[in-house]
């Protein structure tokens, strides 16, 4: 979907070659070209339900500014193998990145960026140091695994959602939110993609409590403290040359930090995580195409990034 006075530069059809043989690619996979404008124009008129899937995109690779027909051109990879892209995915990405979505107060403008938040109800939270306490005190490998598995229960409780820099009722927040509650539910191992190497934290905590407790140790334990994690850009690097940008790199990854809730029931960061929450996010991140294999919703938040 390209102008027909569009010339293709020689940098592009380099771009397109790196594309299309990319290792991230499976062998049926092709560069593809798009014209916002011609996008516009589509939706516009009504007469293109492709522009709606960025006309079988499924990975953004880069752009070409042409300046003689005042467009800018996407380029990247149809794949059958990958996820689709969504037209109104891209157009909430660039909304927020030209504040669009931004918050006035006076005459301020403060932006966010995209992310949401599962909290818990401090009441909740309460209870959880409850069973802490419990945890803590000498019993058998046995009780320790009960005692866990009720902070297991207490833990997956209903807890409130919150959507930050668009709009909560968009294709955008729903991946986010979708990827953010399965990646909890793969922290407290309710589910098991059974990847090599790959635990959840309830699984690295049972196993870390037995070695101490067969070790003849006290279980060691932190019953006032919770483990927050959150997804952000991992290395992003991109090249541009004659006004073409191709972005090289452009991975996700899982952080984390160790929280407690105060005596007023609010929630204050550490400054640093946990030994074991930092080891379940370093093996999400080092494992993020496994994990995107296995459950899709992976490989369409990386998308969103890429948009943004």
């Amino acid at each position: 979907m390209t102008p027909p006075s569009w010339t293709i530069k020689l940098a592009l059809i380099g771009l397109l070659a790196v594309v299309a043989v990319s290792p991230a690619s499976s062998g049926a996979a092709t560069g593809r070209a798009v014209s916002l404008r011609a996008l516009s124009a589509a939706v516009r008129s009504g007469s293109s339900k492709q522009a709606l899937s960025l006309c079988g995109m499924t990975k953004v690779v880069g752009y070409l500014v042409d300046g003689k027909n005042k467009d800018i051109i996407l380029v990247g990879v149809a794949d059958p193998g990958l996820p689709p892209l969504y037209l109104d995915d891209f157009v909430v990405a660039l909304r927020n990145v030209w504040l669009t979505y931004a918050q006035v107060r006076g005459r301020v403008r403060y932006y966010s960026a995209p992310g949401c938040s599962i909290d818990p109800n401090p009441k909740t939270l309460r209870e959880l140091q409850m069973v802490g306490d419990r945890i803590s005190s000498p019993h058998d490998p046995d009780e320790m695994k009960r005692r866990l598995d009720e902070w297991r229960s207490v833990g997956s409780r209903p807890q409130k959602v919150r959507v930050m820099g668009v709009p909560y009722d968009t294709r955008f927040a729903k991946v986010m939110v979708d990827a953010d509650y399965y990646m909890k539910r793969l922290v407290n191992g309710s589910v098991s993609l059974g990847i090599d190497g790959f635990e959840s934290l309830t699984d690295l905590t049972i196993r870390a409590f037995r070695g101490e407790l067969i070790g003849g140790k006290k279980a060691n334990v932190s019953t006032q403290s919770l483990n927050r994690f959150w997804f952000c850009p991992g290395e992003t690097t991109y090249e541009e040359q004659d006004g073409v940008t191709l972005l090289r790199s452009c991975s996700v990854q899982l952080l984390t930090e160790e929280e407690f809730l105060t005596e007023h029931d609010s929630v204050a960061g550490m400054g640093r995580p946990s030994p074991l929450a930092r080891h379940f996010a370093g093996s999400f991140t080092a494992k993020y195409a496994d994990i995107a294999a296995a459950r899709p919703i992976y490989r369409e938040l990386e998308g969103l990034f890429r948009f943004v």
